[in-house]
């Protein structure tokens, strides 16, 4: 190498060209490339390593054109509504710079073409790329995206938005939006470009022996947690969990790029693997409940974070794509409640990111407002979902009763770009969905343009003054740790106890006749078991053990330290030897009261009715004064905040959100003649 430097240097210097050296390059890098396969190995490592740095070698002694300034290129015009660019990248030899060429095509001509699905990256971090004699600045992201796709052997022809859009025209891009998902199905392939970390290899490799030792099945308990290696020192958990925890799992964009795709692959440092393996895999942990192995144990200490989130994105696509493959559109309502965790930069792109998706009365109710505001967008969205089958299924989604990050919105109007973190109460009617108000029929009018909603309903009682604190509330997120979040749930059920064990009576009767511990037990999980209503009696075994495993718990989770004694109290008369079996099988056990809560409780707090003494949960926001209400046709009631009156008579609430009252989910407690109409502003 030190000879083949000073050789160059002797040519820059006005020596006669030493051309067989290329060929000495080219040499070099054929017997290379024949070694670097797909499959990874410590060998194929070194030889790729080898390889990258002979192409910087190369690249740096072939800078010929550094010293000169390009002009700023300029995008060809679009022939029509019904074309797009595409990108042509080759390399003039192996270690040679990457040609650019862009072309424009009508999509319907049907060219041949490889869409790439990535996220940007830092915008302020661009490099260059010459198209023409003209220079193009691009994100991080795609330079590197370009470099690993541009071969010597031919030319390649992909699709990339940052590049084949011209990102400078807002007219254009509202013209293109609705041709991606044209872009993407009609993509010979789209490759999901991950980049790479330095443990992307460990991951790659562990994805295939999960995907592997799951599709074995009958694995439970300690078993699998020996298999999986959960507990152990490996770098296998930790290597998925940075792969699943990448910012492109959350992208809104992502999921149609995905889900009507006909073949999507998924790149991540030097391997590749086909979507259906890897989302095969994602959904076997799922089912498995490996994040619930790693919970409250006295043998296994936890990791600091989980992708809970990046998973269930994965697990959304996968829904919606096997949807998409055996229909044309879905109902807008569906996409938006599994898109509910993705975000966009640009608010109104969780609308827009899914429309070539949805049906075409979605499409054409909405297509034509890209460039209106955000605000004006999300309440289109909102009249149009009241139109469609179930009206008031988009009112679950609505409400100032979790943060919102959309200004000047009414109460009533979906905030897409900040749902709510917790699973609605609404349920399909084949799923036992609850009956608050009987069998009313829905009298609602909407009036966009004011903008309010007329809604007919009762008032029932109002919150009271005892409420617990929220579980999961905005102030943890997907950094906090498994013992945060464990240390909060235990919290949030001790608050419960608490409020329900300081009421004031002697009989000790809830409202319809149970016991307290019992209608406190069944609020905490809505009142439902798997695919059940209400929930059965043996969920009070479930209950009972979750209460001992926090009681048994609560020297680890709260003080960071096992305390025997506590174990003892919790569990008198077991000998220490057999108390890891017993804690182990509580926490078994407790773990279908644990997932019901988790739809129940939720980012959501137990509370206490003002007048009647009815449990509610309620939204994270709820306050005391909010009344509680059931609109006509609506399967459960809602919170709503009085705002004052029109000067004319007419009251007027702000939307809280939804919730669960206890003992009055089926139509109890409302009567034709006490219905009064409702103003939502």
């Amino acid at each position: 190498m030190p000879v083949l430097l000073l050789v160059y240097g002797w040519h820059y210097l006005g020596g006669r060209p030493i051309r067989h050296i290329k060929w000495i390059f080219l040499i070099f890098h054929n017997i290379l490339y024949l070694l670097i396969g797909s499959t990874i190995s410590t060998s194929k490592i070194v030889t790729r390593a080898t390889f990258l740095l002979l192409q910087r070698v190369w690249d740096f002694f072939s800078r010929d054109d550094e010293h000169l300034v390009f002009p700023r290129y300029t995008h060809e015009p679009l022939w029509d509504k019904r074309s797009i660019r595409l990108l042509h990248l080759s390399r003039g030899s192996p270690f040679g710079r990457v040609r650019y060429k862009l072309t424009v095509h009508g999509i319907d001509s049907r060219p041949s073409y490889e869409a790439i699905s990535y996220t940007w990256g830092d915008p302020t971090f661009c490099r260059p790329i010459i198209i023409d004699d003209c220079e193009l600045m691009v994100t991080s992201n795609a330079f590197d995206v370009l470099q690993q796709r541009a071969t010597f052997w031919k030319v390649r022809t992909i699709w990339i938005d940052s590049i084949c859009i011209n990102q400078d025209d807002e007219n254009e891009k509202s013209i293109q939006s609705p041709l991606m998902r044209e872009i993407y199905s009609r993509a010979s392939s789209v490759l999901v470009w991950l980049g790479s970390q330095p443990d992307s290899r460990i991951a790659m490799s562990f994805l295939a022996n999960l995907h592997r030792r799951l599709r074995l099945g009958g694995l439970e308990g300690s078993e699998l947690k020996t298999i999986l290696q959960i507990g152990t020192t490996s770098p296998n958990w930790p290597a998925l969990f940075t792969l699943l925890n990448h910012s492109y799992w959350t992208r809104s964009w992502v999921i149609q790029e995905i889900a009507v795709a006909e073949t999507v692959n998924i790149f991540y440092g030097n391997a590749i693997l086909s979507w259906d393996f890897f989302s095969s895999t994602i959904e076997m942990l799922h089912t498995q409940d490996v994040g619930g192995l790693f919970i409250v144990s006295s043998i296994v200490a936890p990791p600091r974070t989980m992708p809970f989130r990046g998973a269930g994105c994965i697990r959304s696509i996968s829904r919606i794509r096997s949807t998409i493959k055996q229909q044309s559109g879905m109902e807008l309502i569906e996409l938006l409640y599994y898109s509910a965790k993705s975000d966009s930069t640009l608010a109104k792109d969780k609308i827009f990111a899914l429309l070539g998706m949805a049906d075409t009365a979605a499409q054409s109710a909405l297509s034509g407002m890209y460039r209106r505001k955000v605000q004006d967008i999300f309440v289109a969205a909102t009249c149009f979902l009241f139109s469609q089958r179930d009206p008031l299924r988009v009112l679950y989604h609505a409400g100032i009763g979790h943060p919102r990050k959309t200004p000047d919105l009414p109460s009533w109007a979906v905030d897409w770009s900040s749902p709510s973190g917790s699973r609605n109460f609404w349920r399909p009617p084949d799923f036992l969905p609850y009956r608050a108000s009987g069998a009313n029929v829905l009298q609602l009018s909407v009036h966009s343009t004011l903008p309010l909603i007329e809604i007919r309903g009762q008032c029932i009682d109002e919150m009271g003054e005892r409420y617990g604190r929220v579980w999961y509330d905005v102030a943890m997120d997907e950094t906090s740790s498994l013992l945060e979040k464990a240390k909060n749930r235990m919290l949030a059920q001790q608050d419960a106890i608490s409020i329900v064990n300081s009421l004031e009576s002697t009989a000790g009767l809830y409202c319809n006749g149970q016991s307290r511990e019992e209608a406190l037990w069944r609020t905490l999980i809505g009142d439902r078991g798997y695919g059940t209503r209400p929930a059965p009696a043996h969920y009070r075994e479930s209950y009972e053990a979750s209460q001992r495993i926090f009681a048994g718990a609560r020297g680890t989770i709260l003080s960071e330290e096992v305390s025997n004694n506590i174990l003892h109290e919790t569990y008198p008369g077991i000998p220490l030897e057999h108390l890891p079996a017993k804690v182990q099988a509580d926490d078994v056990t407790a773990r279908k009261f644990h997932t019901g809560m988790g739809e129940g409780l939720h980012q959501r707090k137990f509370a206490v009715s003002k007048k009647e003494g009815y449990f509610m949960l309620v939204p994270e926001l709820a306050k005391p004064g909010d009344l509680i209400c059931v609109f006509v046709g609506a399967q459960t009631p809602f919170l709503v905040r009085h705002v004052g009156g029109n000067g004319m008579g007419d009251q007027r609430y702000e939307l809280v959100g939804e919730c669960y009252v206890h003992g009055i989910m089926d139509g109890e407690v409302v009567f034709e003649e006490d219905l009064q109409t409702f103003i939502l502003v």
